[in-house]
């Protein structure tokens, strides 16, 4: 009897296990569906519902239906400034930011047109125009991580800055960047994790 009830608590640990895994269903959105490229490298939702994903041949807008693919025209100034997109973000005012193996780019969505953004060697201070991840600040401010450090958007002059964090992390690839009360956390490709108190 004994062995039966063990036999019988085996048997309900073993069904128990076996539904709990449960089952996923997956559906893939790919080139058949309008996605411009298969190799997705940034996801981001809009305040909208509107889902971005950055791919190694453009940006591309999916309403829940269809694809929409913005790409690089080189006669045409308001389009996006390299197909190969690596970060997407949204600001406080909803413009959509997207960063780029060349330069970062603001897309209006009320007119679909980019701005372009390059970053310039100021004081000597480095950094590069692959930007790698972007982070909507508290303080309306966009930090911008590129192969090459920190930099950051500031919106009263509507330029990009580099900011100097000394010789260990200068020059040396951002690739996330986190934000917890007045501290930054930067993911940096050989420096570690970088914690800047800011001022």
């Amino acid at each position: 009897m004994k062995r039966l009830f063990c036999w019988l608590i085996l048997f309900s640990i073993i069904l128990s296990l076996q539904g709990a895994g449960g089952k996923y269903n997956f559906s893939y959105l790919s080139l058949e569906d309008g996605l411009s490229q298969i190799t997705v490298t940034a996801i981001h939702q809009d305040r909208q519902g509107y889902m971005w994903f950055g791919t190694r041949n453009g940006l591309n807008r999916y309403n829940g239906y269809q694809f929409e693919v913005f790409t690089h025209q080189p006669d045409d100034p308001f389009s996006i400034s390299d197909n190969h997109i690596l970060s997407i973000t949204e600001d406080n005012a909803g413009n959509l930011w997207v960063g780029t193996n060349n330069g970062l780019n603001r897309l209006e969505l009320s007119t679909y047109r980019f701005y372009r953004y390059y970053i310039h060697e100021e004081e000597g201070a480095f950094s590069g125009n692959m930007i790698t991840s972007l982070f909507q600040g508290r303080d309306s401010v966009l930090w911008i991580g590129t192969d090459r450090g920190l930099s950051k958007y500031e919106g009263a002059v509507d330029r990009i800055f580099p900011v100097p964090l000394g010789e260990e992390v200068d020059q040396k690839a951002v690739h996330d960047i986190l934000e917890h009360e007045e501290t930054l956390y930067l993911a940096t490709a050989s420096a570690g994790v970088v914690v800047w108190e800011k001022d």
